[in-house]
């Protein structure tokens, strides 16, 4: 009986609950690509360390206050752009 209790507990905060945000470590340009399409308020994506040369980075998801999407580097000044650049917003 309690075992059945549980499960139904289980599957019923499974349903109930929102959808939690994802966080990405991306180490190339098309894997960026793959992510960056499916972009929920709150997810965070992470560039790996490293030169990311002609990367056109381009933003479309749609964050909240509460739940912003974030870019980050994997650690500070270890991610270097170069070349044609550059980053969009949308």
């Amino acid at each position: 009986m309690f075992g059945r209790l549980a499960l139904c507990s289980v599957a019923l905060c499974a349903v109930a609950s929102p959808a939690y945000a994802e966080e990405y470590l991306v180490r190339a340009q098309q894997q960026y690509a793959d992510v960056a399409k499916d972009l929920q308020p709150g997810d965070a994506i992470t560039l790996a360390n490293g030169e990311w040369r002609d990367f056109e980075i381009v933003i479309t998801g749609q964050g909240t206050s509460e739940a912003p999407i974030s870019l980050t580097a994997e650690t500070a000044g270890e991610v270097v752009l170069t070349g044609q650049s550059n980053l969009r917003l949308g």
